[in-house]
């Protein structure tokens, strides 16, 4: 029971949800020795709101035992629907004269609201699988673009490795070895055909050329040999043959497919 002059801070009012099952018992006996005739009533504010609702008819009773006046509050469902800190006055009304007490605040434990319709277990299960079903397909449609982008990537390196090897290998059937190089020119009788060689081993590239001489007549009554030379462009990778003026013998150059040497007549 709580004094009406002094009460407590707090006053438990039982569930949310409750109904009926909870009264709180006030006594009133120093308010009902100045104010015999008066009526008495309640206001609340619930929790998390500001409004003031007066508490409805019957939730209030007075009652005297033993010279002690007594009122109980009986919460209606109103008051207990909200969880939380609220507050509560009681109000003492006779004639013109309004009583009221320090306000408090009285406190609702959280539980249940009011229970609506039961949910139907198969509309809930089919709700709860297709969300799963549309995070795995999330999930899959993820898992297939990264596949994808992994192949793309994986498909380019592919491609410049081929690349690679393909241009090693070639290099490595048709490139001359110019490390070391050596050249030598032999001549021919007047006639005969024009002839070139080159080999390649552990010591290098060795060039040989035969060049016939030219006939009677073309340089005098023994004819001659006119010779060229030959060198390797470093940069390029080609040989480069030089000719004297009125050369007119053959010519000799690498075939960059083969890496052979030709000879043009």
């Amino acid at each position: 029971m709580y004094t009406i002059n002094n009460l407590v801070a707090v006053i438990p009012l039982g569930q949310q949800g409750e109904s009926g099952a909870t009264s709180v018992t006030f006594d009133i006996s120093a308010w009902v020795t100045l104010y015999p005739a008066g009526v008495y009533s309640l206001t609340y504010v619930r929790p998390g709101e500001t409004t003031v609702y007066p508490e409805q008819a019957g939730a209030v009773a007075t009652a005297t035992v033993d010279d002690v006046t007594t009122l109980t509050w009986t919460p209606s469902d109103a008051v207990l629907d909200v969880a939380g800190n609220g507050t509560v006055v009681i109000h003492c009304t006779e004639n013109d004269v309004e009583k009221r007490s320090a306000m408090t605040s009285y406190y609702v434990a959280l539980g249940h609201a009011a229970a609506g319709e039961a949910p139907d277990p198969v509309v809930d299960w089919v709700a709860d699988a297709t969300q799963k079903l549309d995070e795995v397909d999330h999930f899959i449609g993820e898992t297939i673009e990264a596949t994808e982008s992994a192949n793309a990537a994986a498909g380019l390196t592919n491609d410049a490795i081929g690349r690679a090897n393909e241009i090693s290998e070639t290099m490595e059937g048709i490139a001359p070895k110019w490390a070391d190089v050596d050249i030598s020119a032999s001549g021919l009788a007047a006639g005969a055909a024009p002839t070139a060689s080159v080999t390649q081993d552990v010591g290098g590239t060795h060039l040989t050329v035969g060049i016939p001489k030219g006939d009677k007549g073309d340089k005098g009554d023994t004819g001659n040999v006119m010779y060229a030379t030959f060198d390797i462009d470093f940069d390029t990778g080609e040989l480069v043959m030089t000719i004297p003026d009125g050369y007119t013998g053959p010519t000799f150059s690498i075939n960059d497919e083969t890496g052979e040497l030709e000879v043009s007549i």
